[in-house]
């Protein structure tokens, strides 16, 4: 019985990948009004990892400057260097190292018990941050990344985002009109529990990473209309990443693109260069640039570039 279930699974994984293209849309050329404006208008980088440990402060703050991102962060493990190089520019996130170095030492399980010494020490200081505004929030909270493929990988996890350790995230968040940025791959339950935690905890803003990987615009559809308070980014879905579901080389998918100019206030801009991708920074924001900005409306663009994430992190502009 276990076996049908596990080959029933597949084939239904199976169907839902080969079924998003459609949903995905097909490639837009850019808006010959916005092409320029996608070229010059600074940029909100709400999913842009640091690893002091393979760069150092000063090539990260050259990428940004080269590629006109005025403001980054909103994941990966904290850096209180970037954090002074930035200043108040910096959308200070903080949990990851925390979250990987359970899920890699004590599995799911782990991620799911308030009482690891990890996570109690975490949740100490993290209320210390929070209250002195040294971070924003949390992310990015990895909730659900395990497929077939990497099933076996101790990276890899599938946790209920209703789970008490996040929800201690989301009650902080709360307290101080923070954020917690999820990364959570859809499945039967991902929409319906990223509505119920919106509505439980209305003072805290929910980002969901990618748009929600291997979701559909109207996945975020259906969410943007049942609760205000959670928006999504658009990186990772590139052709540079390997999941050209949202960007692809000759554009923006038109489902995607639909959505966005539905939704213009619900949407932020983000590269993801993890796993190896920094070193392609900057090709990554030309290609956000070039193919996805530009295909949107001005006023679109702008709010998606960086006018909602000053908004929503309450950042300088």
């Amino acid at each position: 019985m276990q076996k049908i279930l596990l080959i029933l699974s597949s084939l239904a994984l199976s169907t839902l990948l080969h079924a998003q293209p459609a949903m995905w849309g097909t490639p837009v050329s850019p808006r010959p009004e916005s092409e320029a404006l996608a070229q010059s208008v600074p940029i909100a980088d709400v999913h842009m990892h640091f690893n002091p440990i393979r760069q150092t402060v000063e090539q990260m703050m050259k990428r940004m400057q080269d590629g006109n991102i005025r403001w980054g962060g909103g994941v990966g493990d904290y850096s209180g260097d970037l954090h002074a190089a930035l200043g108040d520019r910096f959308i200070a996130a903080i949990g990851q190292a925390e979250f990987t170095k359970v899920v890699l030492s004590s599995g799911e399980k782990g991620l799911q018990n308030i009482e690891h010494p990890v996570f109690v020490e975490f949740f100490k200081e993290a209320e210390v941050l929070m209250a002195t505004g040294k971070a924003r929030g949390f992310g990015e909270i990895h909730i659900d990344n395990k497929t077939t493929t990497n099933f076996n990988d101790p990276f890899g996890r599938s946790i209920p985002l209703e789970s008490p350790v996040v929800k201690r995230m989301y009650e902080i968040a709360n307290t101080h009109n923070g954020f917690v940025q999820i990364h959570y791959d859809k499945n039967y339950r991902t929409v319906d529990q990223i509505i119920t935690m919106a509505q439980r905890y209305p003072k805290s803003i929910t980002i969901v990473s990618h748009c929600m990987p291997k979701g559909t615009p109207d996945d975020m559809r259906k969410i943007f209309a049942a609760v205000p308070n959670v928006v999504c980014e658009i990186s990772g879905g590139t052709h540079i990443h390997g999941v050209p579901r949202i960007v692809t080389q000759s554009g923006i998918n038109s489902g995607w693109l639909q959505m966005i100019e539905e939704y213009p206030d619900r949407v932020m801009m983000g590269t993801d260069p993890c796993c190896g991708l920094m070193g392609r920074y900057n090709e990554i924001v030309q290609v956000m640039r070039s193919r996805a900005l530009a295909a949107m409306k001005p006023e679109t663009l702008e709010k998606v570039a960086y006018k909602n994430a000053l908004r929503v992190f309450g950042l300088p502009n």
